[in-house]
């Protein structure tokens, strides 16, 4: 019993070090995040939190796992296999322009190339999702492309790609890019209705 009642502690204590750092995230900034400033925070000393993370990378990738996670059921809940891919990619666009626009940071986390590239976990998600909607896409006749996956990473690597031109290359204001959207989403269902 008073081991369970310590692991229960120990994880209690690690969420509290990454709600810190997601707090000092969302409010100064991603740089802004130090174990010491988290310690301060949270009344603990620098010493339990390393007793609980390697070093400031481990909660970084703990911060950024859970921004994954959280990110991901929120655009999976919008996401709907049954309905039309148009639909399902609309969903996606719209989400990432918004993002992109209301808040920079979770965007920058989540979805630039760079972060999508060095991170399996969130790749393996944004796969995992768009093949979901892709195979019923399939099944009811939409696309006739036998390989998912494989189609799934195209998609995925045009998302990021757009996301790139317009968000940190161009700087276009929301309107711009949702009216591109269009243009975008028929470019991809052409291409992979033929």
């Amino acid at each position: 019993m008073a081991r369970k009642h310590e692991q229960e502690r120990n994880e209690a204590i690690k969420k509290l070090i990454i709600d810190a750092a997601l707090d000092i995230c969302l409010q100064e900034g991603y740089k802004e995040i130090t174990v010491r400033r988290i310690g301060e925070r949270i009344g603990y000393s620098t010493g339990v939190i390393y007793y609980h993370f390697r070093d400031k990378q481990d909660i970084m990738d703990s911060v950024d796992r859970l921004l994954d996670e959280e990110t991901y059921r929120t655009v999976f809940s919008l996401i709907d296999p049954e309905k039309p891919l148009r639909d399902n990619l609309s969903t996606i666009y719209d989400y990432t322009c918004n993002l992109a626009y209301n808040n920079v940071e979770a965007y920058k986390r989540v979805f630039t190339v760079s972060r999508i590239e060095d991170n399996d976990y969130t790749r393996n998600m944004w796969l995992s999702m768009i093949e979901k909607c892709l195979v019923r896409a399939k099944e009811r006749g939409e696309i006739s492309n036998p390989n998912t996956a494989l189609l799934a990473r195209c998609l995925l690597s045009y998302i990021m790609g757009y996301n790139l031109l317009f968000f940190e290359i161009n700087r276009t204001s929301v309107a711009e890019a949702l009216n591109a959207k269009e243009t975008a989403i028929n470019a991809i269902i052409e291409g992979i209705t033929k």
